[in-house]
């Protein structure tokens, strides 16, 4: 048969039958906005440990990675980090020195990256250190840096929460360790724990143990904004021997923790010392106790002072049991040279000027 297709219709038939094929092909061939396939990207599926110092070996879990090490990239809350071996599901890589907390990401060439769903912490434990004062028999300890809780052990014992501790008179060592398992030490000396430190104005106490009572072995000596004086006016006699304090200002005196005693914890200490007629000569200067208490005088309702050489006067917190006498008078205790070894008991004007023994409250 005669073909009877005009040029101009063959070309235009050859035409059709190229579109379509290439219409096909591109069909065919996948996306047209060469975008990678979503199923050979990276993940990340674990990352062990979740947190860590610099140089700490971390190891990355998941999908599609490199199979060399070279072919990936890790970053850290943006800082690169070197990569140490890689497989198709697992990259072990170190902390970089300049990384902060924040995502990792791991990039495989050609591809889109991973992001971690979760921060990565970063932390650094030489930040966390601690700090010892003596509470008086008891020690304190005080963290800072690091990643809060803290937990404290004594001499190498349990952790606790706790950072106030009962402690013997001897050398003691005390641990800190913080939320990110990180740990610092400090030691603190026998002689210290005998001490306490008044916060308010930097003063430092000896101080004894008594049966299950902690005392301070010196009179108190700060400036208040009540009433107190120095013996004969003169502050040097503050600095030596304490000062001598109204029964208001004995009230408000002692630093946090430590408290002005009442007549019962008066009491415990003279029956835990033999009793009212003979624990008077062991609390003096010298005597067995450890008290110390030297004859320094007293300061008069009147204004006047007296008694430097033979007695010694200390508040209790308690008024006297008459109410007629509650007004004007407070308890104290004494020790004196014509007591000998007896402590005296009486009611003072409470404007009087009297010494004053703090008690540790526990």
């Amino acid at each position: 048969m005669k073909n009877t297709l005009t040029e101009p219709v063959k070309n235009s038939l050859l035409a059709l039958i190229l579109f379509m094929t290439l219409t096909v092909f591109s069909s065919c061939g996948g996306d047209d906005d060469g975008d990678p396939d979503p199923q050979q990207q990276p993940t990340i599926t674990g990352i062990e440990p979740a947190k860590g110092e610099v140089d700490d070996v971390v190891t990355i879990t998941g999908s599609n990675f490199s199979t060399t090490a070279s072919g990936n990239t890790v970053s850290f809350n943006g800082v690169e980090a070197t990569i140490t071996s890689a497989t198709a599901t697992e990259i072990k890589t170190t902390v970089p020195a300049t990384a902060t907390t924040g995502k990792i990401t791991v990039a495989v060439e050609g591809m889109n990256p991973a992001t971690s769903t979760a921060d990565f912490v970063v932390y650094n434990c030489s930040e966390l250190t601690l700090t010892l004062k003596s509470g008086g028999y008891s020690i304190e300890a005080e963290a800072s840096g690091g990643t809060a809780p803290y937990e404290y052990a004594l001499d190498n014992g349990s952790y606790q929460s706790e950072s106030s501790m009962d402690a013997d008179i001897a050398d003691h060592t005390v641990k800190v360790r913080d939320a990110n398992g990180c740990e610092a030490s400090a030691s603190i000396a026998a002689a210290t724990l005998k001490t306490i430190t008044d916060e308010r104005d930097g003063q430092e106490y000896q101080v004894v143990k008594i049966g299950d009572q902690i005392w301070m072995a010196e009179n108190l000596n700060i400036q208040l904004d009540t009433a107190q004086y120095c013996y004969d006016n003169l502050p040097s006699n503050c600095a030596t021997n304490g000062a001598l304090y109204t029964w208001y200002a004995a009230k408000v005196a002692c630093p946090a923790g430590w408290k002005l005693p009442d007549n019962a914890e008066w009491k415990t200490l003279i029956t835990t010392l033999g009793g009212f007629d003979v624990a008077g000569g062991k609390m003096k200067a010298g005597g067995s106790s450890g008290l110390e208490m030297k004859y320094v005088g007293f300061r008069s309702n009147m204004g006047g002072f007296g008694g430097n050489t033979d007695r010694a006067l200390f508040w209790s917190s308690d008024l006297p049991n008459d109410p007629d006498l509650q007004n004007k008078f407070g308890v104290y205790y004494s020790v004196s040279e014509n007591q000998g070894d007896k402590v005296g008991t009486s009611d003072g004007y409470k404007n009087s000027g009297f010494c004053v023994r703090c008690l540790k409250i526990q």
